[in-house]
């Protein structure tokens, strides 16, 4: 294997190879004898055409994610019916998940169930997720667990992020964007050769919009945000068997989006005595070195560190009362290494082998304060710092293996093992020094102080084995079981319930899943489809509920067994040379087999949080060409049943099922070197809900998604 100078940058930093072809691309039906393009992914730590991976995947380019109008992550959640992404309010408290099993990592001693990786590299807290779409290749979304090839905390999926590789010619672009509500938006590109052998990419963003929240106590406007972003990359080609490559990101959020609204208001409207605030950042760095070992045998070395951080402070009671306001921060850096190697691909074998190092250092102050139209001369601070550190080691061994031509087995393991350990503290300050620090009922609940210490260690088996038929050479058939798991650990939260509670239990999961991937009718109709089926021990689940003194809790327990199962459908048709057409479904049943709750309530034959038993998506582009350039027409809808927000599924937690409609319209000049688009989301302004649970008081807030939206943008290439 050598290293050339391509024409589009695609050394990459997982045994890639030079080719003609983007990581993921789809072209849309705009030329006579239009096909479908291959896509290649690296689901299997090397460059592969997706349509021979036995992996449900979904893969996004630049270009797609733009007729999308897509510019963080969350907005790939129409057109990816599997994933779920967002939370409350536009700031840190994300939630995100795939096939039904969401959560979100609320304190230091909660883990993901969905990886997020970024040129290869974890990312481990979900607030720092919703990374913008700048400056990327393609995204692509793995659905079902990854523990073989990804490891722990992969069990619900993982979607893995890949920057735009410097090109070997000069070349760029800007764009700036403006929509209602004040909404702004600039983004420019650059790529090209800095010095022999040498080649840089850097993207850099900034977009900003006054929000559509009234406060009606204040008697002001908010929810405004602005989002800072930048992306980059430098490759050295050494030699024709060495290459180094730089990558970094950095993002900064700020946000007066409320997280949530009190059932009772209008839509929008929010009553509170302060405005909300959400700060959050997060950047990192990976050098990846990729050695030609002789014979198409591929070391890749992948060193890594990254630091994210974010504060919220809201008003919880939603009224202009001065009752109940929290604090959420939290500080994260980790540091990882991966050490692989990639065999070349024959006839009859190929495989991948690595190890991998992960160490993460948390630390968290949060508090919730009772004010003095609650508790009187008492008030004060619930106050949880923590503290918590993992370390994980593991080693892998995947492959295929080729009977014939027609049957090709998939293996792989992988082993890891955990070290956790955390320093966990709640304490009751009363505001004024007078008052003794046990406030009432031990204000939130019984626990007046408390220091709690422990350590964690697991050892765990990631096995996947599956068989794949190619039934012609646009065909193939694969079947698979495999198994990943969720970490245990603490729930660093407020606890109302004593320490009984405190920690919970690794979850693992047990898949089986078919899956079919075809290109017909001379590559105009692609139809990827798959079937799952899932048990899961030790479930999991995080909810807001009330303890046995009618005290708030916040609890994360595991609720024994559970399972969920589907269909995947996404399909690509182009009608004609000017039309294309876009069908992708997710049709979901999940449950708890055997849950007893905190408080003895069995919620045995429930669904899962956040699991609608249907989603789906439908698109259309329209190509027509004119004289000076050309016009493309975008449309699309996308629908998501009814849905429960907890796991007790009681009626009043329940979202109904929602719609929405987005259109674009984009014109290209005859030299293709600029284009002016006009967009709109949510067109027929439908006001719907995305979130209901209690707050501390016990009351009923609601967050909506997002009213009608719409803008012009202009983008400006050059080279």
């Amino acid at each position: 294997m050598k290293f050339y100078k391509c024409k589009l940058g695609l050394a990459v930093t997982s045994a890639l190879f030079c080719s003609g072809q983007l990581l993921a691309q789809d072209t849309s039906g705009k030329k006579e004898g239009s096909q479908i393009e291959v896509i290649q992914v690296t689901s299997q730590k090397r460059v592969q055409n997706m349509q021979k991976v036995p992996i449900s995947t979904q893969a996004f380019t630049a270009d797609m994610m733009e007729k999308l109008g897509a510019d963080t992550l969350t907005d790939l959640n129409q057109s990816s019916p599997s994933i779920e992404l967002g939370g409350l309010g536009k700031g840190s408290q994300q939630q995100m998940g795939i096939r039904g099993l969401v959560d979100f990592a609320r304190n230091p001693g909660i883990d993901s169930r969905m990886g997020i990786y970024i040129d290869g590299v974890f990312q481990g807290r979900s607030y720092s997720a919703d990374v913008p779409l700048l400056g990327l290749e393609s995204v692509e979304v793995l659905r079902g667990p990854q523990g073989t090839l990804f490891g722990k905390n992969t069990v619900a999926g993982a979607i893995s992020l890949n920057t735009r590789s410097p090109s070997e010619f000069f070349e760029g672009e800007v764009s700036v964007e403006a929509g209602n509500h004040g909404t702004y938006k600039t983004a420019a590109f650059v790529s090209g050769e800095l010095a022999n052998n040498l080649f840089g990419s850097i993207s850099g963003s900034y977009q900003s919009s006054d929000g559509y929240y009234k406060n009606t106590f204040l008697e002001n406007n908010t929810g405004d945000w602005d989002t800072s972003a930048s992306r980059g990359q430098l490759r050295y080609v050494a030699s024709d068997k060495l290459e180094f490559i730089l990558s970094a990101d950095w993002t900064d959020k700020h946000s007066a989006v409320p997280l949530a609204q009190a059932e009772s208001s209008d839509a929008f409207n929010v009553a509170a005595n302060f405005n909300t605030e959400d700060d959050s950042d997060s950047w990192g760095s990976a050098l990846t070195v990729n050695y030609d070992l002789g014979n198409d045998y591929l070391f890749t070395s992948i060193s890594a560190y990254r630091e994210a951080s974010f504060a919220t402070m809201g008003d919880d009671d939603y009224s202009g009362a001065n009752l109940v306001s929290v604090l959420f921060n939290e500080d994260s850096e980790q540091l990882s290494q991966e050490f692989r190697l990639v065999s070349p691909k024959n006839d009859v074998y190929d495989w991948v082998a690595g190890v991998y190092y992960f160490d993460s250092n948390l630390s968290s102050d949060r508090y919730v304060e009772l004010g003095a139209d609650l508790v009187g001369p008492v008030a004060g601070r619930i106050i949880v710092p923590t503290t918590l550190d993992d370390t994980s080691t593991a080693a892998y061994v995947h492959g295929n293996y080729r009977f014939n031509e027609l049957w090709e087995l998939t293996a792989g393991l992988r082993f890891t093992n955990e070290e956790k350990n955390v320093n966990w503290q709640q304490n009751n300050v009363a505001n004024d020094p007078n008052v003794p620090a046990n406030l009432p009922g031990g204000a939130l609940g019984a626990i007046d102080y408390a220091v709690f210490k422990d350590d964690f260690s697991d050892s765990n088996w990631s096995p996947t084995v599956g068989l794949n038929y190619f039934a012609t050479n646009d065909v193939m058939v694969y079947g698979k079981v495999s198994r990943a798991y969720k970490s245990g650990g603490w729930n660093t939260d407020f606890m109302t319930n004593g320490l009984d509670f405190f920690a919970y239990d690794t979850e693992s999961m047990n898949n089986a899943e078919f899956g079919i991937k075809s290109m017909m009718l001379d590559y105009t109709l692609k139809v990827n489809a798959s079937v799952f089926y899932s048990d899961i021990d030790n479930f999991q689940v995080f909810q807001r509920a009330f303890n046995a003194s009618g005290n708030p809790a916040v609890q994360l327990t595991n609720a024994g067994e559970a399972h969920t199962s589907g269909l995947e459908l996404e399909t690509v048709w182009i009608a004609t040379d000017n039309l294309t057409f876009t069908l992708n479904t997710t049709f979901l049943e999940t449950g708890y087999d055997t849950f007893l709750s905190q408080g003895d309530e069995d919620y045995s034959g429930n669904k899962f949080t956040f699991a609608p038993d249907f989603k789906g998506y439908f698109g259309a582009e329209y190509f027509v060409p004119i004289t000076t350039g050309e016009l493309t027409i975008n449309i699309d809808y996308s629908y998501a049943s009814s849905q429960y927000t907890t796991p007790n599924n009681s009626e009043a937690d329940e979202i109904d099922s929602f719609k929405t409609a987005n259109a674009r319209i984009t014109y290209l000049s005859k030299n293709a070197d600029w284009q002016l688009s006009a967009w709109v989301k949510n067109i027929a302004d439908d006001e719907y809900l995305r979130n209901t649970n209690l707050n501390l008081l016990g009351a009923r807030r609601v967050t909506y998604g997002e009213p009608i939206t719409y803008g012009v943008n202009f983008k400006y290439m050059f080279e």
